[in-house]
């Protein structure tokens, strides 16, 4: 007998653009670099200490780091002062001792590491949950474009984005959809948690589909081969429903990426983007009247086709934000 691990749920699907804007917690080190001493030696103190390209650094003489302009404020304060570090890589909080030291160009005192705290994005809302208020979208994690690390979640807000323009998706060379949002676009809600499933946060208000007013979610065993829809928006003219077909189905007991694979197989949208492309992540997609799950990856020698992640994996994840 098969257990379901999420109970059915109505939700409200997606297929707006999003803009999402994120902040992490401390500082992420993206890259480490030399510092230039007086005597004309190179020195990198962030890789004498062991620091790696990936860290997350999270507190500097137990002070918790705001983000990458703080723990530089800190750093300038402290001199040459050896000091404690928390960090967090892969998940597991170290503490390291670090000594920084002045770097002859920019006359400042330096770790030597190259330090990021925010990014933005554009991608494609998943559902909405009028039972809890809360929303998904992208149906994978954001992640630092240098390092790859999934990046973690101080706070961040989900926003209205408009296309601007499309780059059709070629074999080998993946298209995108170009999103605008500003400062000041309508507020969607924010983001919560950030994880291999995409990301999650509550919504300032009901969220509506002119479309669909609410589907169930299907539970995977439901998932079979064949015709199927997304929604998603790749113009000026609002969500609109695209037709495509599952053609693999993968058989998945506990939380996978990857579950099944579509090809995009509707005219008008493969005229428009060529098939898959960046920006579309977090499609919904829908099979006999429910949502089955929402779009994650292209295949890069053929946009036509993509993977899905099932529902049943975001619910999850979704429901450990209550």
């Amino acid at each position: 007998m098969r257990i379901t691990s999420v109970e059915k749920k109505v939700l409200i699907p997606g297929g707006q653009s999003i803009g999402v804007m994120l902040h992490t917690k401390g500082a992420l080190i993206v890259g480490l670099m030399d510092i230039s001493r007086e005597n004309g030696e190179k020195c990198n103190p962030a890789k004498k200490a062991g620091l790696q390209t990936g860290d997350i650094i999270l507190e500097y003489d137990g002070i918790e780091i705001e983000n990458a302009a703080h723990l530089s404020q800190l750093v300038g304060e402290y001199g040459e002062k050896k000091v404690s570090l928390v960090i967090l890589r892969d998940q597991i909080r170290l503490e390291l001792q670090i000594q920084p030291q002045m770097d002859i160009q920019s006359k400042t005192y330096k770790l030597g590491a190259w330090l990021r705290d925010s990014t933005v994005g554009v991608g494609t809302l998943t559902f909405y949950d009028p039972e809890s208020g809360h929303l998904a979208g992208l149906g994978h994690a954001i992640t630092d474009f240098d390092t790859g690390e999934i990046l973690t979640v101080k706070d961040g807000t989900i926003v209205e984005s408009g296309i601007i323009d499309v780059v059709k998706g070629e074999a080998g060379v993946p298209g995108e959809l170009k999103g605008s949002f500003t400062d000041n676009a309508k507020e969607l809600g924010n983001i919560e948690r950030n994880t291999e499933y995409g990301i999650y946060g509550s919504a300032e208000a009901e969220l509506q589909n002119e479309i669909y007013t609410y589907l169930e979610a299907a539970d995977r065993s439901e998932v079979e081969l064949g015709e199927a829809t997304l929604l998603c928006t790749v113009d000026g003219n609002g969500v609109k429903e695209y037709s495509c077909q599952i053609i693999k189905v993968y058989d998945q007991g506990t939380q996978a990426q990857r579950s099944f694979i579509i090809e995009i197989d509707d005219a008008v949208l493969l005229e428009k983007t060529g098939g898959i492309v960046q920006g579309m992540s977090g499609s919904p997609i829908i099979q006999n009247g429910k949502l089955i799950g929402a779009v994650t990856h292209v295949f890069i020698d053929n946009p036509k086709r993509g993977y899905g992640v099932y529902v049943d994996w975001m619910l999850q994840d979704m429901s450990e934000m209550e």
